[in-house]
């Protein structure tokens, strides 16, 4: 149990827990949403533990489509922030979790500095998304979250985060992404877009 265990839940907004050596409490709290267009959502999300916040994240959710059916949960992802402090304005920094989210985490991890969250498709364990039935349906998903990425970028422009540290969050370092790495669309479509502004 870890403070981004509800960071992509609808619903559950509060966890609390107890056992023989400890006990408290995670919740999220969403502000400043925004409804950018028909697909393209954001909102702010602060993680407090018991009363004290833990971790802030911009997040960013775009709604999908499968073979004519817009029934399934939406793509996310999330950019970790490091609050303002008196020398310094918050930025955007690399997140401290890197693997996938399938509403919580999985084993795979994905080399990004921001986390990934979408309703892909696993096999019994959750550990990862190799293995699945519809691997189909998962290439899809990441095809969309290619696209979120890059439809991000403006919008962390336009709140004045987009600098050199948000730069490094993204799939830009080619070491990481083989051509058979599940998530090289990411590295390629990020890539196109920072070139072509």
């Amino acid at each position: 149990l870890d403070p981004t265990t509800i960071l992509f839940t609808s619903n559950l907004l509060k966890i609390e827990y107890d056992t023989p050596d400890l006990h408290g409490s995670y919740q999220r709290k969403d502000k400043a949403k925004k409804q950018v267009n028909d697909w393209l959502t954001r909102r702010r999300s602060t993680i407090m533990q018991d009363e004290d916040e833990v971790k802030e994240y911009l997040v960013f959710s775009r709604s999908i489509e499968w073979r004519g059916k817009n029934e399934y949960k939406p793509v996310d992802i999330a950019f970790q922030l490091s609050p303002a402090t008196e020398e310094e304005e918050e930025f955007i920094e690399t997140a401290d979790e890197k693997r996938l989210f399938v509403l919580f985490p999985t084993e795979q991890e994905t080399k990004m500095g921001f986390l990934i969250n979408g309703p892909y498709q696993t096999p019994p364990n959750r550990e990862n998304i190799e293995n699945a039935l519809d691997n189909q349906f998962n290439d899809h998903l990441i095809k969309e979250t290619c696209k979120l990425a890059c439809e991000s970028l403006p919008e962390i422009r336009d709140i004045g985060l987009l600098d050199i540290r948000c730069l490094e969050t993204l799939p830009i370092d080619i070491d990481n992404f083989t051509d058979a790495d599940r998530f090289r669309p990411m590295f390629d479509k990020v890539r196109k877009t920072l070139k072509t502004g």
